[in-house]
């Protein structure tokens, strides 16, 4: 790893420090300028086809027959890009590589039901694709397998792919070395950020070496990037445990488990810690009492003279992984609700820290304002609007529950993005954060409210699969997701067992040949093409799981 304080962790650690700088392929970190890549001792000029810097690197790498990877500051500028080094990318491509392509572009359009979704299927034909979070899993794994193959040529990525992923390739380019600070406008990345991208360059086995190019307009950037992340060690790193939701965490697990039973044993426990070695002890004891006070207060550790206990709910809270204080929100809910809608779930999981919201925009403030207005017996407590900060937040949650609605409405997704201006990889990733919050509460109303387990535990599944709560016998079948749920019971197809006595035509009519056949030897049905088709089994079949199934 690359961090500017190895030297701090070993000393932690008690260990002995190994350091070292080799790599598989030689790494040539360059700035480009002056239709140049200027290298500490030489520089290789690149032919300008294009009008844009960074497109004609892209090209010349492939005319290398190597690949690249091109990092920007947003998603839109990286879809942008993608789109414009399109059509000069895909005239280098050769007849069999474009075939290729085609059938890797035909699965991303039957992967996803979004404008984005035909951008990047487009893109792809041209041997160039984007990659950031806003995509949905299975586009960003076709995406990273074709580019493993060799198949597509350039990824223009968010610097999310520099930390998480193995894709090396040839060339990195670093189009944007700035990002965007809300609070002080566009500034310089931090140099581990650099270090981290530059990594991915040189691929082994493959490339006789690896080139990082940061792109400049002045003779002025480039000194200050020669120096700022050239020439410069990467920051140190921080523990992050002094948060309060860290630290509430893991003090309620510490004694949770048994690793401390009084107030000296935690203290000795987290005094081992990376960031009581960092930080004056003194500041650490005030951090620890005040998560003691507040674990306490909520009725989830208990002390009887010197020793402290995890209460059987602090054990379950520990268990769920939430922070302490998502859990002491759920349960003051729960206590207070007397009128439950889903939005009045959603909306209480949506208040707790441990969801993601979605940004409120001025344009939706009064649409917001006017829905909340409109449903108040919806909500558990509405906060006075002349508070408004308090106000303003509490809008921003209504916002995200309304687009968890309208998920477990089945609402297209299409119309989601449209609707609160995300990607569809944003609706899968609030779903799955907003699945693993309910599962909570459900487990938390089994001791508070009892009788909020069963609409919880529905909520949870709908949350799931996106669908309502007639069609769950429906997409538990393996290759039926939410849209062919809703096309099947339309037909009259309500449960398996109407399914399983299906016509196999008239089924291949609705969902395509190839999905009845899955469907009918999933229950167990012999299909008229090709003879009988095996029922799939737990082992060669990769089926959705909800929370419910691991326990």
């Amino acid at each position: 790893a690359t961090v500017g304080n190895a030297m701090e962790i070993a000393q932690w650690l008690e260990a002995k420090l190994v350091l070292s700088e080799w790599r598989p392929t030689d790494l040539y970190e360059g700035i480009f300028f002056g239709d140049a890549i200027n290298f500490n001792e030489s520089q290789k000029f690149i032919e300008r086809r294009h009008k844009e810097d960074t497109v004609n690197l892209v090209l010349d790498t492939i005319i290398e027959e190597g690949q690249c990877l091109v990092f920007d500051s947003s998603r839109r500028n990286c879809v942008g890009f993608a789109k414009k080094c399109a059509p000069v990318a895909g005239e280098l491509l050769d007849r069999q590589n474009r075939n290729e392509l085609e059938e890797v572009a035909k699965e991303v359009l039957e992967n996803g039901e979004t404008k984005l979704t035909e951008t990047l299927a487009y893109c792809i034909k041209k041997g160039v694709a984007f990659h950031h979070a806003g995509l949905n899993s299975a586009h960003r794994r076709i995406v990273e397998d074709a580019f493993r193959n060799n198949l597509i040529k350039m990824i223009c990525s968010t610097p999310t792919l520099a930390a998480g992923l193995n894709l090396p390739a040839r060339r990195v380019i670093i189009r944007s070395y700035k990002r965007y600070d809300p609070n002080a406008g566009m500034q310089p990345i931090p140099v581990l950020d650099y270090k981290q991208m530059a990594g991915r360059a040189g691929r082994p086995h493959l490339d006789p070496y690896g080139e990082a190019v940061v792109i400049v307009k002045t003779y002025e950037e480039l000194t200050d990037v020669l120096e700022r992340y050239i020439n410069a060690s990467a920051e140190d790193i921080w523990s992050k445990l002094g948060t309060e939701n860290a630290l509430r965490t893991h003090i309620l697990s510490t004694i949770a488990s048994g690793f401390a039973n009084c107030h000296k044993e935690v203290l000795t426990f987290l005094g081992s810690t990376f960031f009581a070695h960092q930080q004056e002890s003194w500041n650490f004891e005030e951090l620890l009492e005040d998560c003691l006070i507040f674990l306490k207060n909520e009725g989830m550790l208990e002390q009887d003279n010197e020793i402290i206990r995890a209460t059987e709910l602090g054990k379950m809270i520990s268990s769920l992984y939430i922070d302490p204080l998502s859990a002491s929100k759920i349960i003051r809910g729960l206590e207070k609700t007397t009128h439950v809608t889903d939005i009045t779930l959603l909306q209480l999981i949506c208040s707790t820290p441990d969801m993601r919201l979605l940004y409120l925009r001025n344009r939706d403030y009064e649409i917001i304002n006017d829905y909340v207005m409109n449903h108040t017996e919806d909500f558990i407590e509405v906060p006075s609007p002349f508070k408004q900060i308090e106000y303003e937040w509490f809008l921003s949650e209504v916002k995200t529950a309304l687009l968890l609605q309208e998920w477990i409405n089945e609402k297209s997704l299409e119309k989601i993005v449209e609707n609160y201006q995300v990607a569809e990889g944003d609706i899968y990733a609030s779903s799955d954060i907003a699945e693993w919050l309910m599962h909570a509460t459900l487990r938390i109303a089994s001791r508070i409210n009892p009788q909020l387990e069963t609409e919880c535990a529905k909520l949870e599944k709908r949350i799931h699969y996106g669908a309502g709560s007639e069609l769950m016998e429906l997409v538990e079948i393996p290759d039926v997701g939410r849209a062919r749920a809703r096309k099947l019971f339309k037909k009259g197809y309500s449960s398996r067992q109407k399914l399983a006595t299906a016509n196999e035509k008239q089924l291949a009519g609705i969902v395509g040949p190839k999905i009845a056949q899955k469907i009918l030897a999933y229950l167990g049905r012999e299909t008229d093409s090709n003879g009988y088709v095996e029922p799939e089994t737990l082992e060669n079949k990769k089926q959705q799981k909800t929370f419910q199934d691991f326990i």
